[in-house]
């Protein structure tokens, strides 16, 4: 399940990558690749002092290229299947974020484990940062773009991993929090972290419905198109 959901997050980027500028050098989009996919997640290991997830974990670089190489080598048919047909944006629309929310609970945990409580209590803003970088998908990526995502105000990734990221303290960081909800599933922190899955992956197939996402644009699954009116 964790090799499905990282190729299918890794297809989402590579399809990012190939759709503005087709004529993309390999190498060039190759580097992208790494830099886009596990960019959010690298700044939150440096700033908890950690080391970053590609070096402890090489399938995750490996995939990454691999999957450029298809999609490079393939953009045709690879497009054809996963970006133009409902079983294809299906399928990427919820394996990209159920790998993007596994990088945030991750983050969000190292957070946590990482930096030292202040004043005898967890920390707050470290793992909210941490969260948000984990879980915003490479929205900053490259840092070329800087604060490009957020100029036309927030998007469903960024407004996502911050939700997903404060509940995510709520429940399983905060002793107040915990305190609260220990009489309710949420008390056992893999319900909390298979809510935020679940919350994730649901909100953008309402899509697919025609429900429109009221936490911003999702660029895996567009808003439909309002029907056009016949000319009397």
């Amino acid at each position: 399940m964790f090799y499905i959901c990282l190729a299918g997050f890794c297809a989402a980027n590579a399809m990012a990558i190939l759709g503005p500028a087709p004529n993309t050098n390999y190498f060039h989009g190759a580097a992208l690749m790494v830099v886009i996919c596990f960019g959010g997640s690298t700044i939150a290991t440096i700033i908890c002092g950690a080391p970053v997830a590609y070096v402890t974990n090489e399938a995750l670089a490996t995939v990454a290229v691999a999957t450029w190489t298809v999609v490079y080598l393939l953009p045709g048919a690879v497009t054809g299947i996963l970006k133009n047909t409902a079983a294809g944006r299906l399928f990427t629309s919820t394996t990209y974020e159920i790998m993007r929310t596994h990088v945030m609970i991750a983050c969000s945990g190292m957070a946590a484990r990482t930096i030292a409580p202040v004043i005898g209590r967890p920390p707050v803003v470290s793992v909210l940062i941490a969260g948000m970088l984990g879980g915003c998908g490479g929205g900053f990526m490259p840092l070329d773009k800087g604060l490009a995502p957020l100029a036309n105000g927030l998007n469903w990734r960024i407004s996502s991993a911050a939700i997903g990221s404060v509940f995510l303290w709520a429940t399983t960081v905060s002793v107040d929090g915990m305190a609260a909800l220990k009489d309710t599933f949420l008390a056992d922190a893999a319900w909390a972290k298979f809510t935020t899955i679940s919350f994730n992956v649901v909100v953008p197939l309402l899509a697919f419905a025609g429900v429109p996402n009221p936490f911003g644009a999702n660029p895996l699954v567009p808003a439909a198109a309002p029907a056009s009116k016949k000319n009397k």
